[in-house]
């Protein structure tokens, strides 16, 4: 694995936060109300036991993902790597890289909110700020992608690629 040259980790913003936090919230209230419904004797035995297990698992897990969920990105000598923990990663061979630029986001409007949206040709990745560093870069088959990384670091992560790429 190359060595990092040039890094970033970034976490949700209190705005996101503060959004996904009461739905969690409603999500556990939803969980128990459920399990209200689990009482119900036509569930009987390992059912019951295998659907409590679940929803106890689902209301720890959505809570403890939110903490530990972020973004890194990370240039090294061959490759740019980006990535969302734990659901979406992606790697571009800096030669396929054919032009990087510091670009203003709208993530709500562009992309219809924040966290990895868009396509596989027009995807977006991160979580703050509203502008970006806009990668547009060729793939092995010859398709033309572009990929925005939406951080604070904008400019800073701009210059560091242009070292390494351009």
């Amino acid at each position: 694995m190359d060595r990092g040259v040039w890094r970033i980790r970034l976490r949700p913003g209190p705005l996101v936060v503060a959004f996904v936090l009461p739905a969690v919230v409603l999500f556990g209230i939803g969980i128990v109300s459920l399990a209200g419904l689990l009482k119900d004797p036509d569930i009987v035995g390992g059912r019951r036991s295998l659907a409590l297990a679940g929803l106890t698992l689902a209301t720890l897990g959505v809570p403890i993902w939110l903490v530990t969920m972020h973004v890194s990105v990370t240039i090294s000598q061959r490759h740019l790597r980006a990535r969302l923990w734990p659901l979406f990663r992606t790697s571009i061979p800096l030669p396929s890289i054919t032009s990087v630029s510091r670009v203003a986001v709208e993530p709500l409007g562009s992309y219809g909110g924040v966290g990895v949206k868009g396509s596989r040709r027009d995807r977006l990745l991160g979580f703050v700020g509203q502008e970006g560093a806009e990668i547009r870069y060729v793939t092995d088959s010859g398709d033309e992608r572009r990929l925005t990384l939406l951080t604070p670091r904008a400019a800073e992560l701009v210059e560091a690629l242009h070292q390494h790429v351009i």
